[in-house]
């Protein structure tokens, strides 16, 4: 059995009329010019690469997409692009305002095309725009649907390969039952990712590999179970509500010194109590949610490397 199976792809194909005989384009460089259009693709090539077909992507992303584009694009340049793209459709508004996602019919068309041969052909349902008549043989999952036996087959052997024997799954051999395995830490190995776990997940993400192209992160959700289990133990077992561990996330994002610093949910979690107080007192002092030059100041750098590298 290979391994996971590919979430984004390598490569997706423009049509060479792209310039000629797609209005909408010609309405993004009418209004946007060329730096509108360099704004659309990039982060057409950002779902490409991540999830093949959509890109988490929310207005907190503007500085960071601005900032990893360069050429003094800036963050108001990339947000009035993505809000004249949704105006026009090349952008789907709705899966924006209800998933935090940016796709297309276009998008996915071109996704399509590559994958179409694939073995394993799976798509979320809530996010998939194109009829069963363009896609066939495509299956769409709901996004809280339990994993079909097939899957689970292959999860399993999948997870055999990496993990080893500790996390096999057990036979009895006097009645063939399932023998489940050792239960880790309230259930969590039993539990779905809820929407907020995720979303915490792929946001801290999104700021890791704008900072650091080239960090391991994770990529599949079953991967990606893995730091949401960090996310699930600070409201259940902390007993941090789901705001405030999302505030502080933000927070913690936009902070010049912590955001180099937090590149993993374990990570936030550890340092959550140091985290959770300083946001606090910047957005009592400063009286906004952004940091000033002055605020940066403040801080005692070496005293927060050395509590960063004690653990």
């Amino acid at each position: 059995m290979s391994g996971i199976p590919k979430v984004g792809i390598d490569y997706a194909g423009w049509a060479v009329d792209i310039f000629d005989n797609d209005t909408k384009i010609d309405k993004l460089l009418d209004s946007k010019g060329w730096i509108g259009f360099s704004v659309y693709f990039f982060l057409c090539m950002k779902a490409y690469g991540t999830e093949g077909y959509f890109y988490k992507w929310c207005y907190d992303d503007c500085a960071s997409t601005a900032r990893k584009m360069g050429s003094g694009i800036s963050a108001s340049t990339v947000k009035e692009t993505v809000d004249y793209c949704l105006q026009i459709s090349l952008f789907d508004k709705r899966r924006f305002v209800e998933w935090g996602i940016l796709t297309s019919k276009g998008i996915q068309r071109r996704y399509w095309n590559v994958v179409r041969n694939r073995r394993v052909k799976k798509v979320y349902l809530e996010f998939w725009l194109l009829g069963d008549h363009e896609c066939s043989g495509l299956v769409k999952v709901n996004l809280k649907e339990p994993v079909t036996d097939a899957e689970s087959h292959l999860q399993s052997a999948n997870e055999d390969v990496q993990m080893g024997n500790a996390n096999k799954v057990k036979y009895s051999k006097v009645n063939n039952n399932i023998v489940a395995p050792a239960k880790q830490g309230k259930d969590d190995k039993e539990k779905m990712p809820t929407d907020f776990e995720l979303k915490c997940v792929d946001y801290l993400i999104q700021c890791v590999l704008s900072d650091f192209p080239n960090q391991k992160v994770p990529k599949s959700l079953k991967e990606k179970g893995k730091w949401t289990v960090h996310i699930k133990r600070m409201m259940e077992i902390d007993n941090i509500t789901p705001s405030d561990i999302w505030n502080t996330l933000v927070w913690t994002m936009k902070d010049s010194f912590w955001r180099t610093n937090i590149r993993s949910t374990k990570k936030f979690r550890e340092k959550y109590a140091t985290l959770y107080l300083q946001s606090k007192q910047r957005r009592n002092t400063s009286g906004n949610k952004f940091n000033t030059f002055e605020n940066q100041r403040e801080y005692d750098y070496e005293a927060l490397e050395r509590e960063l590298l004690a653990n």
